[in-house]
C-alpha cells in the first residue's frame, strides 16, 4: 500500500456550496462478495413480475421499444444512433439499453425519472440529458467508456457504481444530489471537476477513488485540509498527523480518511455515524470511538496495519463486512451489546484470544478466517448462526461454540492445522462434510448421543477424527455404528475428577475427559467456591459444595473441600 507524508499543522474549510473536490482511498475497489453496499433495489420492477404477465411486445408505432404497462421500457431492440424514447415512459428499466455499442445519444421524454440497474451498462452512448431524472441506480452507466457530457439537474440520488469508469467523463454538477453510492464515479479517469453537492445527506464508499479529483480537493486549502458539507465531513484524505475533527461535524463520510497518512484522529462525541470504509488504507494508530455509533461500517479499519487495538462502545450492535479485514488489530475491547459480526469482519487479523459477548447472535462467513495468531475462541450460546468457512485458515486451538448452533457450514474449521478437540453443539442438526476440510491433526470429538447417521458420517473427513466421547453408550448408535467403521474410538464423557481439595484463594481448572465444553457451570454455594464458564474453580471460603457440569441434557457433579 501507499505511505503518505505525515504533518503536525491542520487547517479545517467548510464548504456549504461552491465547485468542490472529492476524493477517495488508494484501496481497490472490492468485489460484490467482498462487502454490502448501499441499496441499490430498483424502485419499480422492469419485467413481467410485475403484472405477472408475459413481456409485453414492440407495438407497431414504436417497433424498436418494449414498453410494459407500467410505462417501464424494458428493452431497445432498434439499431440507430441517436434514439428518442416514446413520450409516457416513465422509467429506462434495468439493462435496457446494455452493452449495445451503437447508441451514441439518448433523448428522453420529460416523464422519466428514474434509470434502473445497470439501464446503460457497457454502452456506447456517448451524451444524456437526465434534467428530469431523480434517480440514477446501481451500475446504470457502469463502464461507457465514451460517456463525456451528462446532465443530471434534479438528480437526488446516485446509485453504487452508477458511472464506473466512465472515461472521457471530465464534468459533473451535482447540484441537486442528496446521496452518492459507494464508488459511484470510481476509475472516472478524467473526471476533475465536481460542483454542487450543497444538498448531499449521505456519502457512499469512495465514490471518486481513482479520479483526479482525488488531487485537487484541497487545491488552496492549506495543509490537512477537511471538506465538509452539511455536516459530513466528506474529505480529509491529504490530512497527516494528529487530527481533531471539528465539533460541526455529524457524520464521517465514506472513505473520509482512507489512504491517508492519519496517526490519530480524535472524533467528537456527538458524531453518530462513521461510513464505510472511512479509515481505510490509512496511517491510523488510535482513534476513539463515541458512543452513540451503532454500527461499524462495512470496511472502516480494512488494512490499517498500524491499528492494534479498539475500544467499542455499548452503542455499537454490529460489525460490518471486512470492517477490520487485513487490519493488524490484535486486541479488542467489545459492546456487550453486539448482536451482528459480518463476513469477513476481522478477516487475516492479528486478533490472539477472542471472548464474544453474551449477545452475539450472528457470525458472517470467513468472519474470523485467516487468523492465524488466534489460539483461543469462546462464544455465548447466545449465537444462532455461525458462517461458512467462519474459522478457515486460523490457529485457532480451543474453542468453546454455542449450543444454539444448528448447522456447522462448510469450510468452517478448513485449514484450522492446530483444532485438537471440538465439542459439538447440543442443538446440531447439520454438519457439513467440508467442515474439517484439511484440518488434519488428530482430533477428540464430543458429540449428542442422538446424533444421526449422516452426522456421524461427516465426522469422518480425511481420517481426521480419532477418539468420539458421547454422554451414553448402548452400543447400537448410529454413532457408535460409525465409529466401529471408521476405525474410531469410542468413549464416555465423565469429568477428569469428581473430588477437589482447595486452600482458600486458589485455583483449579475442573475439565471433562474429552475437553469437552459444557454448556452450563454453577456451584451449589458460592461462599464456598465459584465456577466461570469453562470450569475455572475458584476457592472463597471453608467448606464443601458440588461444581455441577451440565452438557447434551446431563449433570456431571464434583465434591468440592475447601479448607
Amino acid at each position: 500500500m501507499v505511505q503518505r507524508k505525515r504533518g503536525s499543522m491542520k487547517k479545517i474549510i467548510s464548504i456549504a456550496s461552491l465547485a468542490i473536490s472529492l476524493a477517495a482511498c488508494l484501496q481497490p475497489a472490492v468485489t460484490p462478495g467482498q462487502t454490502k453496499t448501499m441499496d441499490s433495489t430498483p424502485l419499480v420492477k422492469d419485467g413481467a413480475e410485475e403484472t405477472g404477465k408475459t413481456e409485453p411486445s414492440p407495438t407497431e408505432e414504436n417497433p424498436d421499444f418494449i414498453i410494459n404497462a407500467k410505462g417501464i421500457l424494458t428493452k431497445y431492440k432498434g439499431k440507430a444512433k441517436v434514439v428518442t424514447v416514446p413520450d409516457g415512459v416513465i422509467r429506462i428499466g434495468s439493462r435496457a439499453f446494455s452493452m449495445n455499442q451503437r447508441i451514441e445519444k439518448v433523448i428522453l421524454p420529460d416523464t422519466v425519472t428514474s434509470i434502473g440497474e445497470a439501464a446503460f451498462e457497457g454502452s456506447g452512448i456517448e451524451t444524456i440529458n437526465l434534467s428530469h431524472v431523480k434517480v440514477i441506480e446501481a451500475n446504470a452507466f457502469s463502464g461507457c467508456k465514451s460517456l463525456k457530457e451528462v446532465e443530471v439537474g434534479r438528480v437526488e440520488k446516485i446509485g453504487n457504481g452508477a458511472f464506473y469508469g466512465c472515461l472521457l467523463l471530465k464534468e459533473i454538477d451535482l447540484k441537486n444530489v442528496e446521496e452518492i453510492g459507494d464508488r459511484a464515479f470510481l476509475n472516472c479517469e478524467n473526471l476533475v471537476s465536481v460542483t454542487g453537492l450543497e444538498h448531499l445527506k449521505a456519502l457512499g464508499d469512495r465514490p471518486f477513488h481513482t479520479t483526479p479529483f482525488l488531487e485537487h480537493y484541497g487545491d488552496g486549502l492549506g495543509e490537512n485540509p477537511m471538506l465538509i458539507i452539511n455536516g459530513i465531513l466528506v474529505l480529509a484524505t491529504d490530512c497527516s498527523g494528529v487530527i481533531t475533527i471539528p465539533d460541526e461535524v455529524k457524520e464521517i463520510g465514506g472513505g473520509a480518511f482512507a489512504g491517508s497518512a492519519v496517526t490519530k484522529v480524535v472524533i467528537p462525541e456527538h458524531v453518530t455515524k462513521i461510513g464505510r470504509g472511512a479509515f481505510a488504507d490509512s496511517e491510523l494508530s488510535s482513534v476513539n470511538i463515541p458512543d452513540g455509533i451503532r454500527i461499524i461500517e462495512a470496511n472502516t479499519f480494512a488494512d490499517t496495519k498500524k491499528l492494534l487495538e479498539i475500544v467499542l462502545p455499548d452503542s455499537v450492535e454490529e460489525i460490518g463486512d471486512q470492517a477490520f479485514g487485513g487490519s493488524n488489530l490484535m486486541m479488542i475491547d467489545w459492546s456487550d451489546n453486539i448482536k451482528i459480526i459480518g463476513d469477513q469482519a476481522f478477516g487475516g487479523t492479528d486478533l490472539v484470544s477472542v471472548v464474544l459477548p453474551g449477545n452475539v447472535e450472528i457470525i458472517g462467513d470467513a468472519a474470523f478466517s485467516g487468523t492465524e495468531k488466534l489460539k483461543v475462541f469462546s462464544m455465548k450460546d447466545s449465537v444462532v448462526q455461525l458462517g461458512a468457512s467462519a474459522f478457515e485458515g486460523s490457529g485457532v486451538e480451543d474453542i468453546r461454540l454455542s449450543h444454539n448452533l444448528t448447522e456447522i457450514k462448510e469450510g468452517t474449521f478448513g485449514w484450522c492445522y492446530e483444532l485438537r478437540n471440538l465439542t459439538l453443539p447440543a442443538a446440531l442438526e447439520k454438519l457439513n462434510s467440508s467442515a474439517f476440510i484439511r484440518a488434519n491433526k488428530p482430533k477428540t470429538v464430543t458429540i449428542a448421543p442422538w446424533a444421526d447417521e449422516d452426522m456421524a458420517h461427516s465426522l469422518d473427513v480425511n481420517e481426521n477424527v480419532k477418539t468420539v466421547y458421547t454422554t451414553e453408550l448402548t452400543g447400537n448408535t448410529a454413532l457408535e455404528k460409525r465409529a466401529k467403521e471408521a476405525g474410531w474410538g469410542v468413549a464416555e464423557l465423565a469429568l477428569a475428577t469428581n473430588r477437589v481439595h482447595l486452600g482458600i484463594g486458589t485455583k483449579f481448572a475442573l475439565r471433562f475427559n474429552s475437553g469437552a465444553k459444557a454448556e452450563k457451570w454453577k456451584s451449589s454455594n458460592k461462599k464456598v467456591v465459584t465456577v466461570d464458564s469453562v470450569g475455572n474453580l475458584y476457592a472463597k471460603g471453608a467448606g464443601r459444595a458440588t461444581v455441577t457440569a451440565i452438557i447434551y441434557g446431563k449433570e456431571y457433579q464434583c465434591e468440592v473441600t475447601v479448607k
